[in-house]
């Protein structure tokens, strides 16, 4: 995304970086390391998210997808569909 868009795509934009973050967070607490790095910046006019964090060590995957390992995992339907609908309202515009 374009750092000239960032006004226009404000909402979509706290919607995806607030899920990212969440997830992260959640992940980083049930570790005993709990390391979580943010980084967010300009590059050649285009705003780049960068997140890190420590894990339990198992992740799930299904071919190239990644499966959520929580146990809410009807509110994480929820929130992947939200997820993509902000990222689908950023790239249409």
């Amino acid at each position: 995304m374009r750092l000239s868009d960032i006004s226009r795509h404000s909402f979509d934009i706290n919607i995806i970086l607030g899920n990212l973050l969440e997830n992260a967070i959640e992940a980083a607490r049930q570790t005993e390391e709990k390391k979580l790095t943010v980084a967010i910046r300009e590059e050649k006019g285009v705003l780049k998210i960068h997140i890190e964090n420590s894990y339990n060590g198992i992740l799930q995957q299904k071919g190239t997808k990644f499966l959520t390992t929580k146990k809410t995992a009807v509110c994480m339907v929820w929130a992947l569909a939200m997820w993509k609908t902000s990222c689908e309202n950023i790239m249409a515009r």
